[in-house]
């Protein structure tokens, strides 16, 4: 008998060989597994997609409880932190009338504005107030009060034995000042800064500013002259520091913790201490109560003289000389952190001659003389002023007539803003292509007890108590 071809018969078995699990499970199901594992990862994509808006969505609302990364949620709270610091930047110029300045601090957020909390609302609250305003007309008779140093201690100073009389007759205490403050303020006064008067244009020269309030405020420009806290103000026993017999005036400006200038004080007793005891920080701490006072954040127009060093510290030439280069240095130091302090807080500084100059009878050259001691010892702290104060109620022509050989020496020494004193009650308000000029009106002791029409269109003098201190206000 044949057998059959070993190669052939086992190929034969083979085929007929029954399939195992593995491949049945491959050729039966694992297909439709594919097939259904594909549409399942499509249902989570799509549901993860949904999600992932929602999240965003409630994220972009201020909700970063329903981010569950981390990533996401620090993007969050950053952007929240940008939005809270831009807002209240925004505020800060809102309250001084800068609206549009408010806007463009808020239009800086790198979010939407209407995902941030209250931002729109306050953007389209801004946007509203800003088309109220009104373009003060009347530029040419815009008022400037002015103010000497004030008297902190009345009872020392109309008492002094031998400047009591003139300080009782030229200067106003802190309470007096404070009583004034509150009626400017209450009859709609703004205060702005000399610089608002008008506005400089390369190839054009000046022109009157453009100052935008809400109806029924006033603009009016606050001075102070002879910042300087002087020697015989301060000093009782002839050292040149400031003592316990001193006239009852601050001794000198300082900048606090908070870098804001403030001024110090040594009282009868001998103790220096810090608070407001002169303008800058009383006016600070009134358009702080009341920042609608301060347009776009100005204060006041600070005028020092030089002989005597600044702000009551003695960097000039003669101190240098007497009390050594190690002392000289700290008083330069110390004016220079104060000069800072002023500019950020929003005072324009300004000169007042260097040595109570009377320009109106002083020569050409003996003007430029003046400023030629400024220029080397107070310039290099205060740095270039291009606002003089005229001094003793001085001034070089009249409305209209500015020029001459006097004019050509302020020019060239950088003055640009020029204000002289008027004692009556019609202050003005001059812009030229090259200059600017204004007058202020001088507040005393004698003026409140005697003069009181002068500012009868500013505040009622009988509403300002005079301190019993004074007595018979001398004439």
């Amino acid at each position: 008998m044949n057998q059959p071809n070993s190669a052939a018969d086992t190929t034969v078995r083979r085929g007929r060989r029954k399939k195992t699990k593995l491949q049945v499970f491959k050729e039966s199901y694992l297909p439709y597994l594919v097939l259904l594992l594909a549409a399942v990862l499509c249902i989570i994509f799509v549901i993860g997609s949904y999600q992932r808006a929602k999240q965003q969505k409630a994220i972009a609302q201020g909700d970063p409880s329903k981010d569950p990364s981390g990533a996401g949620n620090n993007q969050v709270v950053m952007q929240m932190e940008e939005a809270a610091q831009l807002m209240q930047q925004a505020q800060v110029l809102a309250s001084h009338y800068d609206y549009a300045g408010a806007m463009a601090v808020l239009d800086r957020f790198s979010g939407e504005k209407s995902a941030a909390v209250g931002m729109q609302e306050a953007y389209d609250s801004y946007a509203q107030k800003k088309s109220e305003l009104v373009a003060w007309t009347a530029m040419d008779a815009i008022p400037n009060l002015s103010f000497q140093m004030l008297v902190a201690d009345p009872g020392r100073a109309f008492t002094h034995s031998t400047y009591g009389t003139s300080f009782n007759k030229n200067y106003v205490t802190t309470t007096e000042f404070n009583e004034i403050l509150q009626q400017l303020y209450d009859g709609g006064y703004v205060l702005v800064s000399v610089y608002d008067l008008a506005a400089y244009t390369q190839g054009q020269g000046y022109t009157p500013g453009q100052i935008l309030l809400p109806p029924g405020k006033k603009p009016l420009v606050l001075t102070q002259t002879g910042v300087n806290y002087y020697t015989y103000m301060v000093d009782g026993d002839g050292d040149g520091l400031p003592d316990k017999d001193g006239a009852g005036f601050a001794s000198r400006m300082v900048v606090d913790s908070d870098g804001k200038p403030t001024c110090e004080m040594v009282d009868g007793d001998g103790d220096v201490s810090t608070g407001a005891y002169d303008l800058v920080p009383l006016l600070d701490a009134f358009v702080e109560k009341h920042p609608d006072f301060s347009y776009h954040g100005a204060k006041a127009t600070l005028a020092v003289m030089g002989y005597d060093g600044i702000f009551g510290y003695r960097i000039d030439a003669e101190t240098a000389g007497e009390k050594g280069q190690e002392f000289y240095q700290q008083q330069i130091s110390g004016a220079r952190s104060v000069v800072e302090a002023l500019k950020a807080d929003g005072y324009d500084l300004a000169c007042y001659s260097y040595d109570t100059g009377n320009y109106a009878t002083m020569t050409a050259e003996e003007i430029e003389a003046d400023l030629r001691a400024w220029a080397n010892e107070i310039m290099p702290v205060l740095g270039q002023v291009d606002v003089l104060v005229y001094c003793n109620g001085s001034d070089i022509g009249d409305t209209g007539e500015y020029a001459g050989d006097k004019f050509d020496v302020l020019y060239n020494a950088g003055f640009r803003f020029f204000i002289g004193q008027d004692h009556s009650s019609q202050g003005w308000v001059q812009v030229d292509d090259s200059f600017v000029r204004q007058t202020r009106r001088l507040v005393t002791g004698g003026r409140l007890a005697y003069d009181t029409e002068v500012f009868a269109d500013l505040f009622d003098v009988s509403k300002v108590t005079l301190s019993v201190d004074r007595g018979t206000v001398p004439k």
